[in-house]
C-alpha cells in the first residue's frame, strides 16, 4: 500500500508557533531540517503531485489570529486542482468549514449532525500500565456487573448555576468573534453524570465503586496530587471490569479511550455520538451503549447486557479492548488507520 501524498504550507511552519497548534501528523515528522516522510505519508513540495492538501496549523488557532481568508485561500487553491485538503480542529467542541473538498479530523461531534468527511480522532494517552508499572490482566466475570468511575459529577444546584454561567460566557464570546467554535446546546454535564451514577447506585443487581469529584482532576495543581489523582483514576479502573463513561463540555468521552486502553469494558451513554472508525470497528462487541433517551432503563439493560456474556467471552472482549486501543487508538496507529480511510477518499 502506497504512502499518501501530502501538499502543505510549510512556510506557516517557521512562524514558531507552538506544537499543539500543528496538525497532530506534523509533529512526529517535522525535524530541524524540515518535513520527512514515512511509510504512510510522503510530503511533496508541488501541489500537482499530491493525493490531498494537508492544512499544518489548526483551523481554530488560525481563525483565532484573524487568517481565515488564508485557510479559504489554501482550500481554493486545493480546489483549482480538484484536491481535498485535510484540516484539524481542535478542542471540546471544534469548529466546523462547509466546503465540499474540505475533509475533518476533529475530537467529537454529533452524528446526527457532522457530514461523512468528518473524521473522530481520539484523545492520544500515555499507556495507562506505563503508570501503574505493571501489566495488563483481565478480570474475572462475577454474577452480577461491577462498575469503576473516578470522575467530575456534582449534583448540587451551585453547579448547575455555573455551568450555566459558563456557557453563556462562551456563547458571548463565539457571537463577538473571540471563540471560534460551533454552536452546541447547553449540556450541564457534571450534573447529569451525577445523575446518572445516581441511578446506577441505586439498582440492587450492580456493584458500584465510584469516586466522586466535585471539580476536574479533584481541582489539584501540583505536579504530586496531579499523579497521585491520575494513579487513584486508573486503579479504579483496573479493579473494575466496567467504566462508566460519558461526554463532558464536548460530545466525546476521553475516559471511553482510557477505557479501552486499561482493556476494561466502557458503559457509553451514547449522546448522539460519533464513534472513531464505525465503518470498520462494530463498537457494540466492545462496550455496552445506551441511548441517553433510555437512561431511565440503564440498569435492566446493562444486566441483561452482561447476563448475555459467557464468562469466556467476557475475558476475550477485555483483552480485544486493550488490543483495539493498541491497534487504533495511540497515535503511530491512528494514523495508520486513517490512511485506510483515506485512501477510499481519494478513490
Amino acid at each position: 500500500m502506497s504512502a499518501i501524498k501530502l501538499y502543505t504550507d510549510t512556510a506557516l511552519l517557521k512562524e514558531n508557533v507552538p506544537s499543539v497548534h500543528w496538525f497532530p501528523l506534523i509533529d512526529s515528522l517535522l525535524t530541524e531540517k524540515g518535513l520527512i516522510s514515512n511509510s504512510d505519508f510522503e510530503f511533496v513540495v508541488n501541489a500537482e503531485d499530491c493525493d490531498m492538501f494537508l492544512l499544518p496549523l489548526t483551523v481554530d488557532y488560525m481563525m483565532g489570529l484573524g487568517r481565515k481568508k488564508e485557510i479559504e485561500a489554501f482550500i481554493d487553491k486545493a480546489k483549482s486542482i480538484c484536491k481535498k485538503v485535510l484540516v484539524f480542529t481542535t478542542g471540546d467542541i471544534g469548529v466546523t468549514l462547509k466546503f465540499a473538498n474540505v475533509l475533518i479530523l476533529r475530537l467529537g461531534g454529533f452524528k446526527s449532525k457532522t457530514e461523512k468527511e468528518t473524521f473522530i480522532m481520539p484523545p492520544f494517552i500515555e499507556d495507562p500500565y506505563a503508570k501503574l508499572k505493571h501489566s495488563f490482566l483481565t478480570i474475572e466475570k462475577k454474577e452480577n456487573p461491577v462498575i469503576g468511575f473516578v470522575g467530575h459529577a456534582n449534583g448540587g444546584f451551585i453547579k448547575l448555576m455555573k455551568e450555566a454561567l459558563s456557557f453563556i460566557k462562551l456563547n458571548i464570546f463565539r457571537f463577538l468573534g473571540k471563540k471560534h467554535i460551533d454552536f452546541q446546546p447547553f449540556y450541564p454535564s457534571s450534573l447529569l453524570r451525577f445523575k446518572y451514577l445516581n441511578l446506577l447506585e441505586k439498582e440492587t443487581t450492580i456493584k458500584t465503586n465510584f469516586v466522586y469529584r466535585n471539580s476536574y482532576r479533584a481541582g489539584v495543581k501540583t505536579n504530586k496530587d496531579l499523579e497521585a489523582t491520575t494513579i487513584e483514576f486508573y486503579e479504579n479502573m483496573n479493579k473494575n471490569p466496567y467504566t462508566f463513561c460519558m461526554r463532558g463540555l464536548g460530545n466525546f468521552s476521553v475516559r471511553f479511550y482510557e477505557t479501552l486502553a486499561m482493556g476494561r469494558i466502557p458503559i457509553l451513554v451514547d449522546t448522539d455520538c460519533k464513534l472513531p472508525f464505525s465503518d470498520s470497528i462494530d463498537w457494540k462487541k466492545h462496550c455496552f451503549i445506551i441511548d441517553e433517551v433510555e437512561i431511565a432503563n440503564i440498569g435492566p439493560r446493562l444486566l441483561d447486557f452482561h447476563k448475555s456474556i459467557t464468562v469466556e467471552d467476557f475475558k476475550k472482549i477485555q483483552v480485544s479492548n486493550r488490543l483495539l486501543w493498541e491497534t487504533y487508538f495511540t497515535k503511530e496507529n491512528f494514523f495508520i488507520q486513517l490512511k485506510k480511510v483515506l485512501l477510499k477518499e481519494l478513490k
